[in-house]
């Protein structure tokens, strides 16, 4: 790496750790790990059964919606994907790639797995096309189809989860334990930006 793609890669790590803590500070993220979850009552008298969410307001969530975007998205500068094309090109030892490579992995088996892998609950309404969607399927059904791009597709499945308060209540819980998930693998990146960063001053 010559000097100026060091420091090119300097301010992007700089970037990413500047982004997290942004997110890691939001309404939304202090939220998810208090205490978040869906409490499931039934009244034995009227024989009907109550659900109430805990954790992130709704308001909370359409304001993260578009920020988990920055990590999840194949194509943003501080995604994931594009983080780790940054990390395979450093200068570092062989066993530092091997972690970055083990955490890229991680990432992949994550996004692409299945949603009801990560939230211990397999709910009907909200399948996709009678599948299981991924993790990744599931978020960008919030992301674009109700916040941004408002995809005719992803905006169909959100809006069906909607008209039901029940199922959209367990909708916005798997979203909240799905994002908790993404906030843990970002928080990573950020330990090893700053030994990567130390490093790469000392090439300058």
């Amino acid at each position: 790496m010559d000097k100026q793609q060091i420091e090119e890669t300097i301010e992007l790590l700089a970037l990413f750790d500047e982004k997290f803590t942004e997110l890691s500070e939001s309404s939304f993220a202090k939220s998810v790990f208090d205490n978040s979850g869906i409490d499931i009552s039934f009244e034995f008298d009227t024989k009907q059964g109550m659900v109430k969410r805990r954790g992130p307001s709704d308001e909370s969530i359409r304001a993260w919606a578009p920020s988990i975007r920055l990590l999840i998205s194949r194509n943003d500068r501080i995604s994931f994907r594009q983080m780790h094309l940054v990390y395979a090109q450093l200068p570092i030892d062989e066993t530092s790639l091997k972690t970055l490579e083990s955490h890229r992995e991680d990432v992949e088996k994550i996004l692409s797995g299945p949603a009801n892998a990560y939230t211990s609950m397999r709910i009907e309404p909200l399948k996709i096309n009678g599948q299981e969607p991924s993790v990744l399927d599931f978020l960008e059904r919030f992301i674009y189809g109700d916040i941004m791009h408002l995809d005719k597709d992803k905006r169909k499945d959100f809006v069906n989860w909607k008209s039901s308060p029940l199922v959209f209540a367990f909708a916005q819980d798997r979203f909240c334990v799905l994002s908790a998930h993404v906030i843990n693998l970002a928080s990573e990146l950020v330990g090893f930006n700053a030994w990567i960063t130390r490093k790469l001053e000392k090439l300058l």
